[in-house]
């Protein structure tokens, strides 16, 4: 009797199937994060015991047919595939927001939907940098994925209907990009802040008013994905360290500076002034190191 592999396949399988599919895989991810991951030391324990999470997310996006269902595969490629492995790996290396102590929800909407919390100082302050500035109120997410939504229709429309020329044509995709990625960020956005009560970072910043490459790349366009590539990237080379420490190193960082408190004032400056000038330069090897392979990375993840 002859078997047909290709009616297993996604092809056979309604929409409304596959949603529930990946809500049963999303559940019993979470809950392995919180019950089993979460438990485990940071660094390679975390990493072996979360790789049943990391397959489903690469999975989930294959369940979707290339060739009819290209829109949905390629935002649950962007949403699980990408930020959402890149999530875990950080919770792996204790960084990023699912390392933190979070309700089963919002660990939820943390992993599977394309947002990134607004960071708090140890005091319960947020923390400053562009990179950490609350999108603002689920009303304003709102109104902010509404127009999105609108800005993505003109362009289908334009793009469809209108015979332009073809540097038109790609600044009015680009627009079409910003229109897109705003449906899938900032309208689920809007749904966890109200529901949850969480803040969380803008996913784009008016990129149209970017003074230089710089600007646009890291602090306008797509927010969260920057956010996500310095947490699991940038931040271990500038810090030195895969791990990411919890307790304080004030006090480990002090004993230099006391055993020089015995040296003659004059030698003690200019000792300070070589440390602090290597420190300097090793800061900025790493930043360059930091920078190039984020790039690197998302060039690939882009790919």
């Amino acid at each position: 009797m002859a078997i047909h592999l290709n009616s297993y396949g996604p092809d056979s399988a309604s929409p409304a199937q596959l949603v529930l599919l990946i809500f049963s895989i999303t559940l019993v991810s979470v809950a392995w994060l919180k019950y089993l991951v979460a438990k485990c030391k940071p660094g390679i324990f975390r990493l072996v015991a979360s790789t049943p999470v990391l397959v489903g997310l690469l999975c989930i996006p294959l369940l979707w047919n290339y060739q009819g269902q290209i829109v949905v595969r390629a935002s649950f490629m962007f949403a699980s595939g990408w930020l959402g492995t890149f999530k875990v790996l950080a919770m792996c290396l204790n960084r990023g927001p699912l390392a933190q102590p979070r309700g089963f929800l919002q660990t939820l909407a943390i992993l599977m939907l394309p947002i990134f919390p607004a960071d708090t100082a140890s005091d319960g302050k947020k923390a400053q940098g562009r990179l950490y500035d609350e999108a603002g109120s689920p009303g304003i997410l709102m109104l902010q994925g509404i127009a999105k939504t609108v800005l993505l229709a003109t362009v289908i429309f334009l793009a469809v209907n209108l015979q332009i020329p073809t540097i038109l044509h790609n600044l009015i995709l680009a627009f079409g990009m910003v229109g897109f990625l705003g449906v899938i960020m900032d309208l689920p956005a809007s749904l966890v802040c109200s529901a949850l009560g969480m803040k969380i970072i803008p996913t784009f910043d008016q990129p149209w008013f970017s003074t230089s490459l710089a600007d646009f790349w890291g602090r306008r366009w797509n927010i969260t994905t920057s956010s996500v590539l310095r947490t699991v990237i940038h931040d271990t080379i500038m810090e030195g360290r895969l791990i990411k420490e919890t307790e304080p190193t004030a006090l480990r960082a002090a004993e230099p500076a006391a055993a020089d408190h015995h040296h003659p004032h004059h030698h003690r400056d200019h000792h300070q002034q070589q440390v602090h000038k290597e420190a300097r330069h090793k800061r900025e090897i790493r930043r360059a190191i930091g920078l190039t392979l984020t790039f690197l990375i998302s060039g690939i993840a882009h790919e």
